[in-house]
């Protein structure tokens, strides 16, 4: 296990031989949220007006609409899970129609209507069919999907700069097919629905470079129309928007009227300015290993390398060291193994060894520190700083055991944030 010399990992921190576990709140029979209970009689209400709705929102095969069989809600066959179980349907059919539910705040008659019009949309919006449409060059790169975030959470990354006005925002109806497609793409990742698994997405706006919305009208209604659509035909699915980057006269709009705000609906909003690696923000939603380098991470800014390394960097945590602190870590390897570490100062710098075959190595360059008393206290020896960027390393442990690793800020004299990221596992 991990062991540090002046408190204890947190819980959420990965172990020796394993990657980060995402922490995950249960879902019990009741689901209380800002005290409002979705409970099973309210489920088997609605699930007793499914089929009829189904049907009312023209499912039936008949004058060339699409039959109730080959309905599926976010992965859901609807008709048959519905039918299941006596009615009561299958536990996935219950937690998607729960949503709307607590869309509704549990009023049965409303849900079922917004069901209702939910299927009938997408039967005409054609969503069975969105997977597969190719917006052009314009549309590529500005969405990434992968990670979770500290709940379990899939993310959703958008950076908004990097869209030209014109070709993105200029047909609304074509934007807002464009953002169906992520949408459905990002809920295939909470898929299969599971009692107790994460049912919402942690999304990330970046706005830097971003024409401000409120000055071209195209933008607003593109947007608008967008709002709309999410509102009424994705209920529950945003489990929290993180907006960085953000222009600060909307940031002081937002603050201004937040008191206006529903508790329920605030809390699902995080408003931050200008991103600063150094600060690692956006560490407090999410793992270092699924975050971009450019935000305090230690993933590739550039997508495709993010894509092909996420889930196979070392599970990582953030350490806030104050002064005159150390920190430690422990590996267990086995003989014949291998330790691989990842290590980032998000500011100023930290010295860092590691003991590993009987022997004490230099974190930054991997060499031994040397037989000579005091060369690990050289000025410059073992020091990793800001500048120096993601080092990783595997290191072979022939004859295996313990490898101990030391984060030294013992020579700081004052109180200055220090904030590393670290991780470490058996290979």
């Amino acid at each position: 296990p991990w062991a540090s010399c002046r408190r204890r990992t947190p819980a959420h921190s990965p172990r020796h031989c394993g990657r980060l576990a995402p922490h995950r709140t249960t879902m019990a029979a009741l689901v209380d949220l800002d005290n409002l209970l979705v409970t099973d009689g309210l489920i088997d209400q609605l699930m007793a007006k499914v089929g009829a709705k189904i049907l009312e929102a023209g499912w039936t095969g008949l004058d060339g609409n699409p039959t109730a069989e080959s309905l599926e809600l976010w992965g859901v066959p609807l008709a048959s899970a519905a039918a299941a179980n006596g009615g009561k349907g299958t536990q996935e059919a219950r937690l998607v129609v729960a949503k709307f539910l607590r869309a509704r705040d549990m009023d049965v008659e409303s849900a079922a209507g917004m069901l209702c019009d939910c299927l009938r949309w997408r039967r005409d919006f054609g969503v069975a069919d969105i997977e597969s449409e190719d917006f052009g060059a314009a549309f590529e790169g500005h969405d990434h999907i992968y990670g979770v975030d500290l709940q379990g959470r899939p993310i959703v990354l958008s950076c908004f700069g990097t869209m030209d006005v014109e070709d993105v925002f200029g047909d609304a109806d074509r934007f807002l097919r464009w953002r169906v497609q992520l949408m459905e793409r990002a809920i295939k990742r909470l898929q299969p629905w599971k009692q107790g698994s994460p049912e919402t997405l942690m999304q990330i706006h970046d706005y830097k470079d971003c024409v401000v919305i409120g000055k071209d009208k195209r933008i607003s209604e593109a947007v608008k129309v967008f709002t709309a659509c999410m509102s009424n035909n994705y209920p529950e699915m945003k489990g929290q928007t993180v907006f960085i980057n953000f222009p600060w006269i909307f940031g002081a709009l937002f603050a201004a009227l937040a008191v206006f705000i529903p508790d329920k609906t605030k809390s699902k909003f995080v408003m931050l300015g200008p991103t600063d690696p150094s600060r690692g923000e956006l560490l407090d939603f999410v793992p270092p290993h699924y975050l971009p380098q450019r935000y305090g991470g230690l993933l590739a800014d550039d997508r495709a390398a993010a894509e092909a390394a996420a889930g196979e960097l070392v599970a990582a945590e953030r350490i806030a060291m104050g002064a005159r602190s150390c920190e430690t870590r422990t590996v267990d390897v086995p003989a014949g193994g291998s330790v691989r570490f990842v290590i980032r100062v998000l500011a100023h710098g930290v010295k860092v060894t590691y003991t590993a075959n009987g022997e004490t190595y230099d974190g930054s360059s991997g060499e031994p520190v040397g037989a000579t008393e005091g060369a690990a206290d050289a000025e410059g020896a073992c020091m990793i700083s800001a500048e120096s960027g993601v080092v990783q390393r595997e290191v072979a442990v022939a004859k295996g055991g313990t490898v101990v690793f030391t984060l030294d800020n013992s020579f700081s004299l004052f109180t200055v944030g220090k904030t590393v990221v670290f991780g470490a596992e058996a290979c």
